[in-house]
């Protein structure tokens, strides 16, 4: 992990000190110093606890002193698991965490990085009812469908079209909306996010805010990282106590190589295409030894606070490992829109 100037991603994001668990000024007390903060010793606590303890990404400075439940998490369309990366960087305790997902490429970085940890369940829509009533009860349902087929940036979108990637969008709903009602019929707190591209023509718009029968929160990444990522984010999780407008962003060449020098401040929407990296004028926005590049894979998992080398399983190629963090989630933004968690979930 290379260096960084000072008053720059370092400051913000340095390690806590002793004897304290989370990053930030903010940070809690260990178990040992307050037993109301006591976690189970159960094997698969112990290595939540070393993952929240030990994890080389970069949390915000949450205060995690309010929560002491383990909840339930199923993620669909889960990726590369960043949305468990989230729930860590809140010191949220999380007892089963199960993932959806067909991707192999991801698939293989979740066993990696969360061996033992993450209950694979397969495709999305092999998620059934029998399925749900197995591995329930789910406190948290987390997950965006994709929104290649639904955005305005794509001329040959087939929106809801049967056969169409964008009728995925209504197995989440149907799922939400199982889980919902089990959720009333025993008694329990249940809480949801989905998260779908800002580019999307009114009448898709509608349709969706109509399914969740909510609207649409508009959270822009650049408001933790520099890079321009405007998402809507459907939920009930109510309004986080983080004060955005008090937040200082480090420019992007503060989470670049040493020698690499940026061109911009900030870069446009991440997407699994290379060519998102470029400015508006297509010129490259970083220069390394006079000759203009790309920002490489360990910086781009700098940008979405994955952690360096978070996605190198050790047979993926540059461009694969691309893709995987093009499609995820950029942390601290998820760990915003979860902070409310802390004050109000009881499991």
């Amino acid at each position: 992990m290379p260096r960084y100037k000072k008053g720059g991603f370092r400051r913000r994001f340095k390690r806590p000190a002793k004897g304290t668990r989370h990053y930030g000024s903010q940070s809690c007390k260990l178990a040992a110093a307050n037993p109301s903060m006591a976690v189970d010793t159960t094997e698969g606590s112990q290595r939540q606890e070393e993952a929240c303890e030990n994890h080389n990404g970069y949390f915000l400075g949450f205060n995690t002193n309010s929560w002491s439940q383990p909840i339930r998490v199923l993620s669909l369309f889960d990726g590369i698991s960043s949305g468990l990366l989230a729930l860590d960087s809140l010191g949220i305790k999380v007892s089963e965490y199960f993932s959806a997902e067909i991707d192999k490429d991801a698939i293989s970085i979740q066993r990696k990085r969360f061996y033992g940890r993450i209950t694979e369940i397969g495709d999305v829509e092999a998620c059934t009812e029998l399925v749900l009533d197995q591995i329930a009860p789910i406190h948290l349902l987390i997950g965006g469908s994709p929104c290649n087929q639904l955005s305005r940036v794509n001329p040959k979108r087939k929106l809801f079209a049967p056969g169409s990637s964008g009728r995925l969008f209504f197995t989440y709903v149907k799922i939400l909306n199982y889980l919902k009602k089990k959720a009333i019929e025993n008694n329990h707190n249940f809480f949801y996010l989905y998260e779908n591209t800002s580019n999307l023509d009114r009448s898709t718009l509608l349709t969706m805010t109509k399914a969740f029968n909510a609207e649409p929160q508009v959270v822009d990444a650049l408001s933790f990282v520099p890079m321009r990522r405007k998402m809507l984010f459907w939920h009930n999780l109510g309004k986080s106590n983080v004060d955005l407008a008090s937040m200082e962003i480090p420019p992007l060449e503060d989470f670049l190589d040493p020698g690499r020098i940026a061109t911009v401040n900030m870069v446009c929407t991440i997407t699994t295409n290379n060519a998102s990296q470029k400015k508006k004028d297509k010129c490259p926005v970083v220069n390394f030894d006079g000759e203009e590049c790309t920002l490489n894979v360990n910086e781009l998992e700098r940008i979405f606070h994955l952690g360096e080398g978070f996605t190198d399983n050790g047979n993926l190629s540059i461009s694969r490992r691309r893709k995987l963090i093009g499609k995820s989630w950029v942390v601290p933004v998820i760990a915003c829109l979860l902070n409310p968690l802390l004050k109000v979930l009881q499991v």
